[in-house]
């Protein structure tokens, strides 16, 4: 494999605003440890599947699990403690969620490509090697190579021809790839492809 040209600054765009695009992320890392939750994967994932309702979820696993051991022998007041426990700010977390999702949507965005450390989300190692992959050209095949140095190879006798038709005096070569006007080349075209030969009879025009 060889590479051959990797666009940089697209890449480091890319990661600079997928980076940015974590904020609600750690919004909502930073609400979920407030609730008393140690925020995890599995928890954004619930929260961007269901929203809201994940969180009273969790909330009434944590709540049952602390009732029980107070030993609450009432089921009005383990009802109250457990109405206590689930009474969230709906709103606040509906608009998180509404953040969270656009952004991960915007930057084509995945669970998996997201680790978090703490109330930090971070872009994992898959992420940042699949945006580089996606701006960074590697020739595989050994036709890709030839069709590469043969494109080389023409860009260079192209260059010398300008160089060659301003000493001469006559318009550039691009003008004669016009259709209408093209002097310096015979066509022959076999179903989608062309094949080129030189037209000396160019030097008559």
């Amino acid at each position: 494999m060889e590479k051959i040209y990797i666009n940089e600054q697209k890449i480091e765009e890319i990661l600079k605003n997928s980076k940015l695009s974590l904020k609600p992320i750690e919004r909502f890392c930073k609400v979920l440890k407030e609730e008393g939750i140690d925020p995890n994967i599995e928890h954004l994932e619930g929260f961007i599947k269901d929203g809201p309702e994940y969180i009273k979820t969790e909330l009434i696993k944590g709540a049952r699990e602390d009732i029980s051991k107070m030993k609450i022998k009432s089921e009005k007041l383990k009802k109250a403690f457990l109405n206590e426990a689930i009474a969230i700010d709906n709103q606040m977390y509906h608009n998180i969620h509404i953040e969270i999702t656009a952004s991960l949507r915007k930057c084509h965005i995945w669970i998996g490509d997201i680790d978090l450390h703490g109330q930090k989300p971070v872009l994992n190692k898959s992420y940042k090697d699949r945006i580089n992959q996606q701006y960074t050209v590697t020739l595989e095949l050994a036709e890709q190579k030839e069709f590469w140095e043969e494109l080389q190879k023409l860009s260079e006798s192209y260059n010398r021809l300008e160089v060659l038709a301003e000493k001469m005096g006559i318009e550039s070569l691009n003008e004669h790839f016009d259709p209408n006007y093209f002097s310096w080349f015979k066509i022959e075209t076999s179903g989608k492809y062309t094949r080129l030969q030189p037209d000396p009879s160019g030097f008559l025009k």
